[in-house]
């Protein structure tokens, strides 16, 4: 079981998770990337890329806590992913999107 401590430490990634996928959404809908001027919307696309790395991030906290408190030693973004898919903790799809999700990250 999670001590409280542990649990706030959740509570804080979903509530981070949650601002940072509201902010996202909000700010794709207002401003898709097929209508933004990447010469003249530059502050537009750097909100939108920060906040979907920040996502991704906070995606990878939580997978690797999630592995930790199953007594599992986490590893890389990649890997940990895989492993949460192994242990039958996610689905295979979840598993593929994450790490897809991962990816994207990195090259942007």
């Amino acid at each position: 079981m999670f001590d409280s401590l542990r649990k706030n430490r959740y509570a804080d990634k979903f509530e981070k998770f949650d601002l940072y996928f509201d902010q996202l959404s909000k700010w794709l809908e207002a401003h898709p990337l097929s209508d933004l001027d990447f010469s003249q919307d530059t502050h537009w696309i750097y909100a939108i890329f920060h906040a979907f790395q920040n996502l991704a991030e906070v995606c990878a906290d939580i997978a690797a806590m999630i592995l930790k408190d199953e007594d599992h030693i986490p590893k890389d973004n990649y890997s940990n992913y895989l492993s949460l898919y192994d242990y039958k903790i996610i689905s295979k799809n979840s598993q593929q999107t994450l790490q897809k999700i991962n990816g994207l990250r990195n090259r942007v």
